[in-house]
């Protein structure tokens, strides 16, 4: 929590919006992840020939499209033999996966939402869920510590290889053990803006093959109104 800026200073944010562009299987496009404490996220994808947008706020769940923010787990499968799964997998060069590309981080709260679950665990720990420290190890020519953080009522774990000396991840891997998946995330570019760390960059692979990266920047403690997160605002 320190190398991220300290918990009081992570605990005084009101709300933080992030622009990134993006890049999906070949597709760019622009991502907005807009968070309000305590409870509101809001994601936004833009496309030459689309947009997606999904909230959770209160309590309430809701996306546009509607039914494409199941699409984004990443233990969720296409019907076998769907025109979707098809497409992605031609899009893709014949990936053995056909799950759609999973969002950079699922909802839940806003720390987790912006900031990853293993912060979002330090600064409120949940019941039953642990981490365990599995000491220092070489990660793919690197130094690290690893941690890893198991959830008690979710399918998905989390290990994360921290730098040494800054205790910054610069890779993390995710896996669903229903689904039998996993996906990589490596991290870089980090900065501090308002007295808080951030990453500029962050890349996603499954299976070897890199399919979605993000180039972002957040700006924290914004003015957002309650509004922001109704699923009967357009931007």
């Amino acid at each position: 929590m320190e190398a991220m800026g300290g918990s009081d200073r992570l605990k005084s944010i009101q709300a933080v919006r992030c622009s990134a562009n993006i890049w999906i299987n070949g597709l760019e496009g622009k991502m907005t992840l807009t968070a309000k404490w305590p409870s509101s996220t809001l994601m936004e994808f833009e496309y030459p020939h689309s947009k997606l947008r999904a909230a959770s706020a209160g309590g309430t769940v809701w996306s546009d499209p509607p039914g494409w923010l199941e699409r984004q787990r990443i233990d969720y499968k296409f019907p076998k033999g769907s025109l979707v799964g098809e497409l992605i997998t031609r899009a893709t060069g014949g990936a053995p996966w056909t799950e759609p590309p999973a969002t950079p981080r699922g909802f839940g709260t806003p720390t987790a939402f912006i900031f990853g679950g293993l912060l979002a665990y330090g600064l409120n720990p949940s019941n039953g869920d642990r981490i365990e420290y599995q000491g220092i190890g070489a990660e793919e020519g690197f130094s690290a510590q690893i941690l890893k953080y198991i959830r008690q009522e979710q399918d998905v774990q989390e290990t994360y290889y921290l730098d040494p000396k800054t205790f910054l991840p610069f890779k993390v891997r995710v896996e669903s053990r229903a689904a039998n998946t996993a996906e990589i995330r490596y991290f870089g570019g980090w900065y501090s803006e308002s007295g808080v760390t951030f990453n500029r960059r962050v890349e996603f692979f499954r299976d070897g093959l890199l399919y979605e990266s993000h180039s972002q920047r957040q700006c924290v403690n914004q003015q957002l109104a309650d509004s922001v997160f109704s699923s009967g605002v357009k931007k």
